[in-house]
C-alpha cells in the first residue's frame, strides 16, 4: 500500500496535468492514511476552491488550522474563502496573520497587499505588493495589483510604470496591455495608448477586445474612419458580439458610411429580429433615406420589444412631430409618445423634453409648450445646443402671444 507521501506525489502529478478529480482522489487517499498530512490537506482545499466547493474547502482549511495553526498557507486560503463570501475585513485579517507567520511567503504578501488596496489602504498596499514583487521578480501579479492601487489612488504616472512592467516581464500578458492603454488614454496620452494597442494587436490578432479599445482611442483622437475600421475588425473576429455590431453601425452612421452601417444592422437583425438597438439603428437609416414610414414601423416594433428604452420613443415622437402640422391625431400621439420618452430618459437627456415642447405646440397647447421649454432652459446647462434651442422656442412663443 502506498505511503501518504506517495499518494501526495501522485496527486501533484495529476494536478499538474489538470486532472482535478483524480488528483483529489489521490490527496484524499493520502489523508485516509494520515489525517494530518499538511500538504495533501492544503492541495485538497485548493482543488475544492477551484471547483467552487466552498463549504468543503472551508471545512478542510478549518481542520488544518486546528492541527497546524502556524501554517501561513492555510490562513491565506481562509482569507480567499472569506473574501469570496464578501467578508473583506475577515479576509484582510487572515492575510495579515499569514504574513505574520511567514513574512517570506510570496502568496501571503501578494494577497495581503491586494486586499489592502481593495480596502483603499494604498500606502500599506504598495509596501506589501513591492515586497511580494521582490520575493518573486518574475511574477506579473504584484505589478498589476500595484498598477491598480496607484491608479485608484490617483498616481497615474506610477500606475503606467507598473502596468508597463507587467508586459516587460510577460509580453504575452494581454490584460497588462489593455489596462496600460486604459490609463494612458485616461490621462490623454492617446498616441501612447494607440502604440500599446497596436503592439497588442500584433501579438493577439484574434483578441476582439484589442480592436474595441483601439476604437475608443481613435474616437478620442477624433478619427471616425479608424473607429469604424477597428470595429469592423472586431465584428470579423468576434461575430457573436452584439455590442460590436451596435457600435459599428452607430459610428459608421456618424462617419456617414451608410453601407457599413446598413451591413452591421442587417447582421444584427438577422441574428435577432427583435433586437431593439438594431431596429432603432435601422430606423435612422430609413430616416436618412427619406423613408419615414419604414422608420416609424421599426420604432414601433422597438417600443414593443423594449418598452423601458427611451430612445425609440424619442425618435418616434420626433418623426411624428414632423407630420403633426397637417394631422391633429398624429400631434396627439406625438405628445403621448414623448411624454413617455421624458419619463424614461435619464435626467441629463434634454432632447425628449425639447421635442415634447414642440409636440405641445403642434397640438395647439402653447402654454404647456412654453412651460416645458422654459423648464428646460432653467434647469439645463448654459451653452448646451438643445437648451439654446429651447430658449429660442420660449422667445418665439412669447413673440407669437404678443
Amino acid at each position: 500500500m502506498p505511503s501518504p507521501d506517495e499518494y501526495c506525489a501522485e496527486g501533484k502529478k495529476l494536478l499538474a496535468t489538470g486532472r482535478l478529480d483524480l488528483a483529489a482522489k489521490a490527496f484524499s487517499d493520502a489523508l485516509q492514511a494520515d489525517h494530518q498530512h499538511l500538504e495533501a490537506s492544503l492541495a485538497l482545499a485548493r482543488i475544492a476552491i477551484a471547483l467552487r466547493k466552498i463549504e468543503q474547502a472551508r471545512a478542510i482549511v478549518d481542520r488544518v488550522i486546528g492541527f497546524s495553526s502556524t501554517c501561513a498557507e492555510a490562513h491565506v486560503l481562509r482569507g480567499l474563502l472569506r473574501e469570496g463570501t464578501g467578508d473583506h475585513d475577515g479576509a484582510l485579517e487572515s492575510f495579515a496573520i499569514a504574513v505574520g507567520l511567514d513574512g517570506g511567503s510570496y502568496e501571503a504578501r501578494y494577497q495581503h497587499g491586494r486586499s489592502l488596496a481593495a480596502a483603499k489602504r494604498f500606502k500599506d498596499a504598495v509596501r506589501e505588493l513591492n515586497h511580494a514583487a521582490r520575493l518573486d521578480p518574475r511574477a506579473t501579479d504584484p505589478h498589476y495589483a500595484l498598477g491598480i492601487a496607484y491608479k485608484q489612488s490617483g498616481d497615474h504616472a506610477a500606475a503606467v510604470a507598473e502596468f508597463a512592467k507587467t508586459i516587460e516581464i510577460n509580453p504575452a500578458y494581454l490584460d497588462g496591455y489593455m489596462t496600460l492603454a486604459d490609463v494612458l488614454s485616461e490621462v490623454e496620452r492617446q498616441d501612447g495608448a494607440e502604440k500599446v494597442l497596436l503592439q497588442a494587436k500584433s501579438l493577439f490578432p484574434d483578441a476582439g477586445v484589442v480592436y474595441d479599445k483601439l476604437a475608443a482611442v481613435y474616437l478620442k483622437k477624433g478619427d471616425l474612419q479608424k473607429v469604424v475600421s477597428a470595429l469592423r475588425e472586431q465584428t470579423r473576429i468576434d461575430p457573436d458580439n452584439e455590442a460590436a455590431y451596435v457600435n459599428l453601425a452607430t459610428f459608421a452612421l456618424a462617419a456617414t458610411d451608410v453601407e457599413t452601417a446598413a451591413a452591421a444592422v442587417d447582421k444584427l437583425l438577422a441574428r435577432d429580429p427583435d433586437n431593439w438597438r438594431g431596429l432603432h439603428l435601422r430606423s435612422m437609416l430609413y430616416d436618412m433615406g427619406n423613408r419615414a414610414d419604414l422608420a416609424i414601423t421599426d420604432l414601433r416594433h422597438a417600443m414593443r420589444v423594449a418598452p423601458q428604452e427611451w430612445r425609440p420613443y424619442n425618435d418616434l415622437g420626433t418623426l411624428l412631430n414632423a407630420q403633426a402640422r397637417t394631422n391633429h391625431g398624429i400631434a396627439q400621439e406625438a405628445v403621448a409618445v414623448l411624454e413617455s420618452a421624458c419619463r424614461l430618459a435619464p435626467q441629463g437627456e434634454f432632447a425628449p423634453r425639447f421635442n415634447l415642447a414642440l409636440a405641445y405646440w403642434n397640438d395647439g397647447r402653447p402654454q404647456q409648450a412654453r412651460e416645458t421649454a422654459d423648464a428646460l432652459v432653467q434647469s439645463g446647462p448654459a451653452g448646451n445646443p438643445i437648451v439654446e434651442q429651447a430658449r429660442q422656442v420660449v422667445t418665439a412663443i412669447d413673440s407669437h402671444a404678443g
